[in-house]
């Protein structure tokens, strides 16, 4: 568990402050440590995937009924669209665009 958070980590935080110091260092050095000090660094691993979890349930439950629903939104793929810099630049959103086309 250590070892697959602390590669998840390392390979997706942006800042070196969002990653968990008492993870990366546990997980290196997992040899050395004593029992009291593995069960601290697997308590924070678990700390950290739980709190990485909610954020992403989080995103995902706030996020547009679109990115909720990849299916709708695979069968839409032939409407048009904007990213997110055309959207922010043009002030027009993708809901308005594809209200245009409709």
């Amino acid at each position: 568990m250590v070892t697959f958070v602390n590669e998840r980590m390392v390979n997706s935080v942006r800042r070196v402050e969002d990653a968990s110091a008492i993870v990366f260092c546990g997980q290196r050095d997992w040899q050395t440590l004593d029992r009291w000090q593995k069960i601290n660094v697997v308590l924070k691993a678990k700390q950290y995937y739980e709190t990485i979890r909610a954020i992403a349930a989080a995103r995902s439950t706030t996020g547009s009924a679109e990115a909720s629903q990849p299916t709708t939104q695979a069968s839409l793929a032939h409407l048009p669209s904007l990213t997110a810099r055309q959207e922010r630049r043009a002030r027009v959103s993708q809901v308005e665009l594809r209200g245009r086309w409709a």
